[in-house]
């Protein structure tokens, strides 16, 4: 079950990683900048 299941996530992430990488580095980068820059 375990192997199982990571291994879906694994592959959603995979799948995924353009769009959810790109969303979840300008969310980084835009609260690290403004945290930096406050």
């Amino acid at each position: 079950g375990v192997l199982v299941r990571t291994e879906d996530q694994m592959g959603l992430r995979i799948s995924e990683s353009p769009q959810s990488v790109i969303a979840r580095t300008r969310k980084e980068d835009e609260l690290g900048v403004g945290r930096f820059v406050v």
